[in-house]
């Protein structure tokens, strides 16, 4: 990427082009799903590299993820903001019955939590293998943006994680339903701890804590018994 946000050629999709702003992308987006979350951008801490934060260049990584990873993309709600920036939406890349995943049940999570690892690891590969490549040819921009990358996991909290029930034609040609986690938010933490932390390290289910044996009791031994004292006759 850069100093003018443009995404290094290999990763620029053939509808994306270079523009004074950063990207036009040529109708990428205009086809998305329903509004996931709107909030204030200034709630959360934006992360970032070399002082670009990621949501900033949001789009730009969508774009790249389409033409390199289509089912990556899916992963990431698309954001749009105000004329200010302060405010932001967020909305699913594909159409379909939203689930918040307090809603969601535990099954539900649990494949949920198996895509997202999933996803989680293919974009730090992807990220290692751009920042690698950059070293070597000493392009910088494809460094910066590959560790833009690398960030995209990052999300606030369990609760800006939906899922949306869709359909899709399988292989076959038989249409199947399926269930897409999907993150909004993502580029942001809660803490400023957090940035050092494994992305979405929150979807991890907590061990519950063990209830302490109660200690055994000894027994306390009865008294003996006291018997009456009983005075001697005086002896005369």
């Amino acid at each position: 990427m850069d100093t003018n946000g443009n995404l290094p050629l290999m990763w620029r999709p053939a509808d994306v082009s270079p523009s004074a702003n950063g990207l036009n992308c040529k109708g990428m987006f205009s086809m998305h799903g329903a509004l996931l979350r709107t909030g204030k951008s200034d709630e959360f801490i934006a992360v970032g590299e070399t002082g670009q934060p990621v949501y900033k260049a949001a789009l730009q990584l969508i774009a790249a993820l389409t033409r390199k990873s289509p089912y990556l993309a899916n992963f990431l709600a698309v954001p749009k903001s105000n004329e200010q920036g302060s405010v932001i939406d967020w909305y699913s890349p594909i159409q379909g019955d939203v689930v918040p995943w307090s809603s969601a049940t535990e099954a539900e999570r649990d494949v949920a939590r198996a895509q997202l690892n999933h996803f989680k690891t293919a974009i730090a590969e992807m990220s290692a293998s751009l920042v690698q490549a950059g070293s070597k040819g000493g392009q910088s921009d494809q460094i910066i943006f590959g560790k833009l990358l690398g960030l995209v996991p990052h999300a606030p909290a369990d609760s800006y994680v939906y899922l949306v029930e869709a359909t899709r034609t399988n292989a076959e040609g038989v249409a199947e339903r399926y269930s897409q986690p999907i993150l909004t938010f993502w580029g942001f933490v809660q803490n400023e701890g957090d940035r050092h932390r494994d992305p979405l390290y929150f979807l991890t289910p907590r061990a519950a804590t063990p209830v302490p044996s109660p200690l055994p009791t000894t027994p306390v031994p009865e008294a003996p018994a006291v018997l009456p004292f009983v005075a001697e006759p005086a002896r005369h």
